[in-house]
Order: C-alpha cells, then sequence, then structure tokens
C-alpha cells in the first residue's frame, strides 16, 4: 500500500505492485515487489488565476511545476506555498492559492492545472509596538527593524528583523508576530507588529591588582 501510494502522490496513478513469496527453505522467506509503474500523468496546461497584479514581477515564474512535468502532488504543494510566499513579500499577508486539477475523460493522462489565486487586501505595516526590552534601548532596537510603519508589508522583512535581534548578545529570544486587537478587530489594510523580546543575563567583572 505504502509503495502503491509512493507512485500514486508522484503521478503514477495506475501503478500495479505485485508481492511474489518464495520460500528457499525451513524458516527463510524472501519477497520480492515487481512493479508496473504504468503510463505517468503529465501537466497539459498550467494556469494561475489573479496573479497579474504588478507590472516590474511575475509571481509565476520559475515555479516548481512545469507544462510537460509529472502531475506531482510534492511538486504541486511546493508550488503553492511557493506563490503564497512572493505574495506575502510582496504587500498581501493574507493571501492564499487554491489548487485544482482536471483529468479529461477523453486523455486521463494529460492534467489540466489550475492555481487561483486569493489576494486579499493589499497591506502596510502598521504600529509596532515592543515588549520585554528593559536594558536595551526602544531606538536600538527599531533601527534593526528594516521596515516602518507605513511601508508596504513584506513577510521576508519580519525575519530579516528577527534574524538582525538575534544578532544581539544581550538578545536571548526575539519574535515578531502580528499584535491582537483588544476588541477583536483584524484590520484589511493594516498589519500591527508586536517585537516581543527576552533579554539575556547581563553580568559584570571587575578585575583588580
Amino acid at each position: 500500500l505504502r509503495l502503491t501510494n509512493f507512485y500514486n502522490i508522484r503521478g503514477f496513478r495506475d501503478t500495479r505492485i505485485d508481492t511474489l513469496i518464495v520460500r528457499p527453505s525451513r524458516g527463510a522467506v524472501e519477497l520480492s515487489f515487481q512493479v508496473d509503474e504504468g503510463p505517468p500523468v503529465r501537466i497539459a496546461s498550467l494556469t494561475v488565476e489573479g496573479a497579474n497584479l504588478f507590472e516590474d514581477f511575475d509571481p509565476t515564474a520559475e515555479l516548481p511545476v512545469q507544462v510537460g512535468g509529472l502531475l506531482n502532488a510534492i511538486a504541486l504543494a511546493a508550488t503553492r506555498d511557493t506563490l503564497i510566499q512572493r505574495l506575502r513579500n510582496r504587500g498581501y499577508p493574507r493571501a492564499d492559492i487554491l489548487r485544482s486539477w482536471r483529468l479529461p475523460a477523453e486523455n486521463p493522462y494529460q492534467a489540466d492545472v489550475t492555481f487561483e489565486v486569493e489576494t486579499g487586501p493589499h497591506s502596510i505595516f502598521g504600529p509596532i509596538t515592543l515588549v520585554g526590552n528593559e536594558q536595551i534601548d526602544d531606538d536600538v532596537i527599531r533601527q534593526l527593524l528594516p521596515f516602518e510603519e507605513g511601508q508596504e508589508y513584506s513577510e521576508v522583512r519580519t525575519l530579516e528583523a528577527q534574524r538582525n535581534l538575534f544578532s544581539i548578545e544581550m538578545i536571548q529570544r526575539a519574535s515578531i508576530v502580528e499584535a491582537v486587537d483588544p476588541a477583536g478587530v483584524v484590520p484589511d489594510s493594516v498589519v500591527a507588529l508586536q517585537v516581543r523580546i527576552t533579554e539575556a543575563e547581563v553580568h559584570r567583572m571587575r578585575v583588580g591588582g
């Protein structure tokens, strides 16, 4: 069953596996799995609907799946993740992708694959609050953030900010999360962030002679 599933996920949907059991001697068994892959299902057409948002940027370039490739579920999932990440790095933090494919009855080995983009609102960075820093000044932390309020939202910038914060030895832990409104209201186009800091213990040493 696992071997069949292994091939099905990778585009071989008619794979047949036979098991041969041979007893060469008493108390011993030899197992042989004979695999007939069958014809693979290939991608005949690839459509990304709703991705024509940018003039200087094509989010569909160099995707993990291409026309003519196998209908590989792993590659399809990677393509969905790639599209979501690219959109979230260009101002769409709530972007999502719906994927589907169709196998025509007249040719069940040629798949028409569609990714439907749901961008959500174009967003900017909102107010940035700092939590947990007692010895490190707020201005020092804000200088390490590669973004500021009012700029276009980019998820990769928040990751870069975490790396910058971890470069300071006085910071033991750092995380950047979306701030929760006390009333539970989620703004459509403004992403307020909270920078949470856990400072490391500071030791002083005095040496005399």
